[in-house]
């Protein structure tokens, strides 16, 4: 069933030819050549930034003065330093992608185990941010309604062509994070499920979700390494609704997040709904799932071609029923947000067993 999503020769595959083994040694220093090229028309200035900014004595007299309208050098200065580290990041992008595209990939195993520590982490400093809770740094009380209000509105538009009411029954929220989506999904629902990945999302959900209504909570903390074991806890064809919004662009592989549409199409109920987003591949180099350092990547880790995940999910029993295309938001671009439906002729694949990461 995934045949729709390519999945990339292992790094530790020793059967590669000698042929392709050259033809990554020539990819990879057209790539470093590519690098140079692009960062040394831009160089100069930026690294007089780096070396005349930090700890210098026009530092020092552009902060005693008041900032940087005190003194237009440093100003300017200050704007070739900002766009050295740009360009730094964007080249060591290019690197990671063109790694990835020769097949020195991270294994799903490695990946899985990066981003549980990750998720575990919530003493990083933009762990908060991540989640989408309200009151980090970059998700303030206007951010964090935005985010729900704009998911609920555009919900209810795609619903519109099947008919929902008011009222959503019992929905799971698969990575609740902080429940910018959750205060808004949950007043309409019967019963509503927060799942994630770290006990104390789950944890600030309910309370968010418990300040604006009374519909009754559980709260499901899921292995990240072992998704399925979450269906051992909610019965077959019980939902129906499944939400999965900012997080299928930050799940390990492409494989990993059709992993998440199965153990949905079981939960599901015939007839219920998914509402789901993805990050969209264009097609470049640089729009491809990385696969590599999730924790420099974590945010692009996975992307999909539009046609692809569209036919990887029909073929396993959820079928789209609309599609909308977000090119860019406030948090960050090539978003695709999916309604997708439970067919009753998926019944029998969703009694399948499940795969298992175990």
């Amino acid at each position: 069933m995934y045949a729709k999503i390519p999945q990339p020769r292992d790094a530790g595959d020793r059967s590669i030819s000698t042929q392709a083994a050259f033809d990554r040694r020539v990819l990879i220093a057209g790539a470093r050549g590519f690098i140079a090229r692009h960062l040394a028309h831009h160089l100069p200035a930026a690294a007089d930034a780096e070396r005349v900014l930090p700890g210098s004595d026009l530092d020092y007299g552009v902060r005693r003065r008041g900032g940087a309208s005190a003194h237009p050098r440093a100003s300017l200065l200050r704007r070739a330093r900002g766009r050295f580290h740009r360009l730094r990041d964007q080249a060591r992008d290019v690197a990671e992608h063109v790694l990835t595209a020769v097949g020195l990939h991270h294994s799903e195993r490695r990946l899985v185990a990066d981003a549980a520590r990750y998720w575990a982490d919530q003493s990083a400093p933009t762990w908060e941010d991540d989640s989408h809770w309200c009151g980090a740094s970059a998700i303030d009380d206007n951010t964090f309604s935005r985010i729900g209000l704009v998911h609920a509105s555009l919900f209810d538009r795609m619903g519109a062509m099947v008919g929902i009411g008011t009222s959503l029954g019992r929905v799971l929220e698969w990575g609740v994070g902080g429940g910018a989506n959750a205060v808004q999904f949950a007043p309409r629902a019967d019963s509503f499920i927060a799942v994630d990945v770290n006990p104390a999302s789950t944890m600030e959900a309910a309370r968010r979700v418990e300040s604006v209504c009374e519909t009754p909570v559980t709260e499901m903390v899921v292995d990240l390494a072992d998704p399925e074991s979450a269906h051992e806890r909610i019965p077959s064809e019980s939902l129906d609704l499944f939400v999965c919004l900012y997080v299928l662009e930050l799940v390990p592989t492409p494989e990993y997040g059709m992993r998440l549409m199965r153990i949905a199409l079981a939960m599901l109920r015939p007839g219920g709904l998914a509402f789901v987003q993805i990050k969209y591949d264009r097609g470049s180099l640089t729009t491809r799932a990385f696969r590599r350092n999730y924790s420099r990547n974590s945010s692009n880790m996975t992307t999909y071609s539009l046609d692809g995940f569209w036919s990887a999910v029909a073929d396993i029993g959820l079928q789209p029923v609309a599609m909308v295309l977000v090119p860019e938001n406030d948090l960050d671009q090539r978003y695709a947000y999916l309604l997708l439906r439970k067919e009753p002729e998926a019944v029998a694949l969703a009694g399948q067993d499940l795969p298992t990461g175990r």
